[in-house]
């Protein structure tokens, strides 16, 4: 009987699916798995190739262009695994990865959910510094020991459920459409109804994105304004206020901080504070640049180079969040 089942979205992205398959079939584990790619009305050869593609693990379902969330909950239809593993067709996994998620589950039956690290591996003009700045989560996390979580550091990229699990949440919500928040939906809805999460540093998988600085930001600015639309879901009478990494905290005054390392708000805050505290706002920047160069970059172009591309994403995020909030109606920036 089949363990995994693997489900894959994909639009249009015929060359990094063969890269994401490739790392499939390299897969070291005695498991049985299966491979379900949905084509979301690609027109680029990607239903043809999977046609001739010489596994009896992959099999290709056809989607009418209902986005993501629509494509991976029909890839759970068609699922005959007790576990469901969802991936993104710009990523590969570790050869591990499978073996990894099965045993994970075993370890921790009380789990059912869990998700893994992600390596951000950008193309192109960005390629020179992801390979200091986006190294930096990974790195945290491997000194930590595996965490029950009580919220949701969570993506669609590298997770895996229990398909009873699965079941009893009725999937992804389809009325999220673009590739963003139905994640963080799913993840508070799971948690919500009691259900254990787990996040997993040995369940890697490297993401690979293309698009250079300005896809970046356009990505950010539409996860910000599905942050927005989460809020008015699930904690609408909640203030939202993102300031830094993978924190977050509820107060009685209804204000949730989330921790993201955002050096863009982090300049608009000193920049208020220098009004008061000129020599002492000077100071702590300077402490942040000169810390990202002698402990990480120890080049003055990439880390230039590295808070150029932060800014910039930052205020995507802080765009993406106003708009959100307007048509939310709802304060999450």
């Amino acid at each position: 009987m089949t363990k995994v089942s693997i489900i894959i979205p994909t639009k249009n992205r015929l060359s990094q699916l063969k890269r994401c398959l490739k790392s499939l079939s390299k897969q070291k584990t005695h498991h049985s798995y299966e491979i379900i790619v949905v084509d979301d009305g690609s027109g680029d050869g990607t239903q043809e190739y999977l046609k001739h593609a010489h596994s009896s693990r992959i099999q290709c379902i056809k989607n009418i262009k209902g986005g993501p969330a629509s494509a991976r909950n029909l890839g759970a239809k068609a699922a005959h695994g007790k576990i469901l593993a969802f991936l993104d067709d710009d990523c590969t996994a570790n050869d591990d990865w499978v073996e990894t998620i099965v045993e994970s589950f075993a370890k921790y039956p009380d789990a059912s959910f869990i998700a893994g690290d992600v390596l951000f591996c950008y193309e192109g003009i960005l390629s020179n510094i992801t390979k200091h700045s986006m190294r930096q989560p990974a790195r945290l996390e491997v000194s930590r020991v595996d965490q029950k979580v009580p919220w949701c550091p969570f993506s669609t990229d590298n997770c895996a459920f229990l398909k009873s699990a699965f079941a009893d949440l009725h999937g992804f919500d389809e009325n999220f459409k673009l590739a963003s928040g139905e994640d963080t939906d799913l993840c508070i809805r799971a948690l919500g109804a009691g259900m254990v999460f787990y996040k997993i540093n040995s369940m890697r998988v490297n993401h690979h994105q293309k698009g250079g600085l300005w896809g970046m930001m356009r990505r950010q600015y539409f996860f910000a304004q599905t942050d927005a639309q989460n809020q008015k879901r699930h904690f609408p009478k909640y203030v939202w206020l993102n300031f830094g990494y993978e924190i977050h905290a509820f107060f009685k005054a209804g204000v949730c901080i989330t921790i993201r390392n955002d050096i863009f708000k982090t300049i608009l805050i000193l920049a208020v504070l220098s009004i008061f505290f000129p020599l002492i706002s000077a100071a702590i920047l300077l402490f942040i640049v000169l810390r990202r160069y002698f402990f990480e970059t120890k080049n003055i172009k990439t880390t230039f180079a590295y808070y150029v591309r932060d800014i910039a994403l930052g205020a995507a995020l802080l765009a993406g969040g106003v708009v959100g909030s307007f048509k939310n109606k709802v304060l999450c920036i």
